[in-house]
């Protein structure tokens, strides 16, 4: 697991930039600690940041190249399957000098070039120079779990894990004004959009080729829609499940240095634990309590799904103090607006967890897999109707007066309620766009200055890209499917990316092995969500394997006491710096009146459910304070 910058002239003027290879580098150490170093030849220049896992020695530092020389691979992530083809390449004649899954890359690139990402199981982002036809291969894999951004101007074309090792260069700053619009709606934003206008995220499953100046995109994988594998029925297909995650956590635990896994209590991280405790003989497991606010503490169910499993568990316990301790070094460390409140939890746990282990194996992906949202059962609720449903619609007024929010239970519920009532009369598209945001477009619209208007096609567009369906008759795999490709890569995944590799821990995510993946998105939706609290197939296919409690858990999410430190601890911040009148009037991104009018619900008796369109401002303008001003 490492960090990856590249670097590609189009000009004099590009060429200068090359010679700024080592300081982009640098920029990434916190995701590679071990070893850094580069390439440069010609026009291209290749900046790598290793953490060592598979092979530790210095023969598998990158940049690395194939054994002709021609080849040159700078690579982020891990192959699992890289012994499997090592030895089939073995017997093609295929000599190796090193025991790393890097080395088994690039000289398995070196002879089936675009061809060989269809063998690939595991997770990744690289680029591959090829010294003679002077063109760079890039590519990420197939669901996004490792980040690539890209930018091109007329001097050069850049590429990196992170923005902020593009940040370094001397690149033109231009904000994307419709990425702003949409990130202040869901928190983050999108690939293959960037908050830079000449920036883009290559895309899950996606390729690029770089050659002659130009960058030609290939998208090299599709989500299976469909299940290819023959009909087994129910009962059959729990076993599938169980076996198939069994395989794919087992195809994780290979490593050469210490491993562990996140163990929360819920469902889905025990599973991962469970498996993974069953193929090493000892795992040590790890999670985060939080004794200030009992309503999301789950040490000890995670306790006792660690005495059931039978791992060497340790809980890190965080108060209040020690969450906002840890705020401002979080946001620093943020290479793009990202607001995701549970974040700051991720971040905490890897810091601790990194002192034990370098890699954690962890339950990401299931919940869009297999159905674990409340907004998938509301989804399904509403498309079989009933008495229930309508009522909620009916009653739409009632929910508009109650007081919403999302730190007591019954705030909560009105929140959901609302949300459940506004969806109703909605297409599946609308909805689904609705349910996904946080912010109301017409509040995010009347926010930003009037000079900054997002026309109605880009919005439309934009949006589009949510929506994933096959068909003009979606189903709920459709929904399903667009989690997969939309929130999942660029929500989860990114939140579990950013947090982890700031300290330089790996996170493996074994529920998104592409082989399970296929087979579960093509299952019936009934084996999902009939009866209980969602996810039933996967409840099934883990009886006896974690514990009975375990199996009837909901699912079990946390928030950080934003509303009380907006109106304390963070209040002078919020005022005089990130939202300040002089402040706002200089950066020229926001109306100064609605923002004053923001600052008093903000701080008044009655703010209501506005916490989650703050902390996405103070998000966005610390971001802006770090990363854009002069």
């Amino acid at each position: 697991m490492c960090g990856i910058v590249g670097i590609v002239a189009r000009s004099d003027m590009g060429r200068r930039c090359l010679d700024r290879i080592e300081y982009a580098t640098q920029c990434l150490s916190h995701r590679g600690p071990d070893n850094g170093a580069v390439f440069s030849e010609n026009d291209v220049a290749l900046g790598h940041r290793r953490l060592s896992v598979i092979d530790t020695s210095a023969a598998a530092h990158q940049p690395m190249s194939d054994a002709s020389g021609r080849y040159v691979l700078v690579y982020n992530g891990e192959i699992y399957n890289y012994k499997e083809i090592r030895e089939t390449m073995r017997g093609q004649g295929v000599e190796f000098k090193t025991h790393a899954d890097s080395e088994v890359l690039v000289e398995l690139f070196a002879r089936e070039g675009a061809a060989a990402l269809d063998r690939l199981n595991g997770f990744f982002a690289f680029a591959v120079y090829d010294r003679v036809d002077r063109c760079v291969f890039v590519a990420r894999d197939r669901l996004g779990i490792k980040p690539l951004h890209l930018y091109c101007d007329e001097h050069c074309i850049l590429f990196a894990s992170e923005l902020s090792a593009i940040l370094a260069l001397p690149v033109d700053k231009t904000v994307d004004y419709a990425s702003v619009y949409h990130y202040l709606q869901l928190c983050y934003i999108p690939a293959p959009h960037s908050i830079l206008a000449r920036g883009r995220k290559l895309e899950p499953g996606c390729y690029a080729v770089i050659k002659d100046g130009a960058v030609d995109l290939v998208r090299y994988y599709d989500l299976p829609r469909e299940n290819e594998e023959p009909a087994q029925g129910y009962e059959g297909s729990v076993v599938k499940v169980r076996e198939m995650l069994s395989d794919a956590v087992a195809r994780r635990l290979v490593s050469d240095v210490p491993l562990g896994s996140f163990l929360s209590g819920g469902l889905d991280s025990t599973a991962v634990a469970a498996f993974a405790a069953r193929h090493t003989d000892t795992l040590q497991t790890f999670s985060i309590g939080f004794p200030d606010a009992p309503r999301y503490d789950e040490t000890d169910d995670a306790r006792a799904a660690a005495r059931h499993i039978g791992s060497q568990h340790t809980v890190f316990n965080v108060r209040e103090d020690d969450l906002y301790e840890h705020v401002f070094d979080m946001l620093d460390g943020l290479d793009e607006p990202f607001a995701d409140p549970s974040a700051l939890a991720v971040y905490i746990l890897s810091l601790h967890t990194r002192r034990r282990v370098k890699v954690a194996l962890s339950g990401d992906g299931a919940d869009e897999l297999f159905g674990g949202y409340n907004k998938h059962r509301a989804e399904y609720a509403v498309r079989r109707g009933g008495l229930a449903v309508r009522g909620v619609s009916a009653m739409s007024t009632l929910w508009k007066m109650l007081p919403a929010e999302r730190h007591s239970a019954a705030g909560d519920r009105i929140r959901q309620l609302r949300k459940l009532a506004a969806g109703v009369s909605m297409t599946p598209a609308e909805r689904y766009w609705t349910w996904c945001t946080f912010a109301d477009a017409r509040m995010v619209r009347g926010m930003m200055s009037p000079s900054l208007s997002i026309d109605e096609a880009t919005d439309r567009a934009r949006r589009a890209e949510a929506w994933h369906a096959a068909t003009e008759t979606p189903t709920m795999n459709d929904v399903f499917s667009s989690d997969m490709q939309f929130v999942l890569p660029h929500n989860m995944l990114h939140k579990v990316d950013a947090m982890s590799m700031a300290h330089g821990l790996e996170v493996r995510v074994p529920f998104l092995d592409h082989q399970l993946v296929a087979f579960v998105n093509g299952l019936d939706p009934r084996y999902k969500l009939d009866g209980g609290p969602g996810k039933r197939i996967l409840r099934d296919a883990l009886a006896g394997i974690v514990p009975a409690a375990t199996l009837g858990k909901s699912k079990h999410g946390f928030d950080v006491p934003l509303m009380r430190w907006f109106q304390t601890r963070l209040r002078s911040t919020i005022e005089t710096e990130l939202l300040g009148d002089e402040y706002i009037r200089a950066q020229g991104v926001f109306d100064p009146d609605e923002i004053r009018a923001l600052l008093l619900r903000l701080f008044s008796r009655q703010p209501g459910d506005i916490e989650r369109f703050v902390w996405a401002l103070v998000v966005l303008q610390r971001w802006w304070q770090r990363r854009m001003s002069p």
